[in-house]
C-alpha cells in the first residue's frame, strides 16, 4: 500500500514524469489488491477519463459515488478542462465526506498540471503499457 501513496504523492505535487516511472519501478511488487489503486492514480493525473470509467465499471465498481467523482474531476484537471473539474468537483464540498471535501477543497485551490503540457516520451510510453496491463488485467476479470 505504500507504493500507492507514493504514487498518489507524486501526483499531488504535480510530478506527473516522476508518477509512471514510479510505477514503472515497482510495478512487478505490487500485490494484485493494489494494482487498482495504482492505476487509478496513473490515470487520474494523466487525464485518461476512459481507463477511469473502465476501473470504475469493474475492479473499483464499490468506490463511494463521491470517490469517483473527485478522481473524475481530477482528471478533467489534468486535461486541463478546469470548468467541468469545479462543476463536477464543487457538489462534494457540501455532500461528500470529510475526507473527500478536504481533497476537493486542496484540488480546486490547486488544480493539478496539464498533463499534455509536461508528460515526456518515455512517461508516455510507460502509461500505455499501463493502459495494456489493465486490459490483460481486465480481459480475466470482466464484471458480469
Amino acid at each position: 500500500m505504500i507504493v500507492v501513496s507514493y504514487l498518489r504523492a507524486l501526483g499531488e505535487v504535480g510530478d506527473l514524469n516522476a508518477l509512471p516511472e514510479a510505477y514503472a519501478r515497482y510495478r512487478s511488487g505490487l500485490a494484485s489488491p493494489y494494482l487498482p489503486q495504482a492505476w487509478l492514480t496513473l490515470f487520474a493525473f494523466s487525464g485518461q477519463h476512459d481507463r477511469l470509467g473502465d476501473l470504475y465499471a469493474t475492479l473499483l465498481k464499490t468506490d463511494p459515488p463521491a470517490t469517483q467523482i473527485f478522481w473524475l474531476g481530477t482528471a478533467d484537471c489534468a486535461v486541463g478542462d478546469h470548468a467541468t473539474a469545479e462543476q463536477r468537483l464543487t457538489p462534494l464540498l457540501q455532500d461528500a465526506s470529510p475526507r473527500i471535501r478536504k481533497a476537493t477543497q486542496q484540488r480546486l485551490a490547486q488544480p493539478v498540471p496539464i498533463a499534455r503540457e509536461v508528460l515526456i516520451p518515455a512517461s508516455l510510453t510507460i502509461l500505455d503499457q499501463a493502459a495494456q496491463d489493465l486490459d490483460q488485467h481486465l480481459g480475466g476479470h470482466q464484471s458480469v
